[in-house]
């Protein structure tokens, strides 16, 4: 009977960890679910699309292999008003990094880091593709990231991306780099910042767009992209075609 009674709550308690365990793990994920499932319902088919297309190494596709997967979902953070501006004093420069409601993921051909694609939640708190194609170089540098507690910036009008985590901020693709090209501490990022904006309040709005208004805008340009490069192919065809 003892060993009975033993057994029973030996079962409860482990089922009870069991519980907590799964609690926490949902808690501790910062990825939405509309988000994810988005990401699960819908980048394949787009992506295949693009490995189909017969400029699909402008995407960064090394093959017409559909052998493709993603990576987790990262969420990117951009920097607020006051982290950019010198007139603004922050007692806590963590509070100058802020989310901006999107995630991205890397795409993976063949087991090779080729490019990056994108979600965003709406006002409504409905999710909606953001971004393809923010390139290889950003691709190959969140290939080697995990992302746990890691915060994913991003500086929009220099395309430069970086990782901050436990005060210290690194370069992840080719213009961060650029910008920084070392571990920096948050004080002195923000320095950098600063000064790169310093005369331009245009840019310094763009580096410090709401999440909604800096959405819209990687959109835009995307869309702007993907225009481009048939036109770009077709005067190039036609150069080649007058040479001949």
């Amino acid at each position: 009977m003892r060993r009975l009674i033993f057994l029973s709550l030996l079962t409860m308690f482990l089922m009870s960890m069991l519980a907590l365990t799964h609690v926490s793990a949902s808690n501790n994920s910062s990825i939405p679910a509309g988000a994810q499932e988005y990401a699960d319902n819908h980048f394949y088919e787009y992506v295949i699309d693009k490995v189909d297309d017969e400029d699909a190494e402008l995407y960064g596709f090394i093959s017409d292999s559909k052998n493709i997967r993603f990576s987790e979902l990262h969420e990117v953070n951009i920097l607020s008003p006051e982290f950019v501006s010198k007139n603004e004093k922050l007692k806590n420069l963590n509070n100058g990094v802020k989310k901006a409601n999107e995630w991205i993921s890397v795409i993976y051909q063949d087991e090779q880091p080729v490019n990056v694609i994108g979600v965003y939640e709406r006002e409504d708190g409905e999710f909606e593709f953001s971004v393809f194609g923010y390139g290889k170089d950003l691709a190959i540098g969140l290939d080697s990231i995990d992302s746990g507690s890691l915060k994913l910036i991003y500086e929009m009008p220099a395309d430069a991306w970086y990782i901050f985590n436990k005060g210290k901020v690194k370069p992840v693709n080719d213009p961060a780099k650029m910008s920084i090209n070392s571990e920096y501490d948050l004080g002195q990022f923000r320095q950098v910042i600063q000064e790169r904006y310093k005369d331009s309040d245009t840019l310094a709005e763009d580096a410090t767009n709401t999440p909604n208004a800096a959405t819209i805008l990687l959109v835009l340009v995307g869309s702007a992209s993907i225009l481009f490069i048939p036109l770009y192919l077709f005067f190039k065809r036609k150069r080649q075609h007058n040479r001949v």
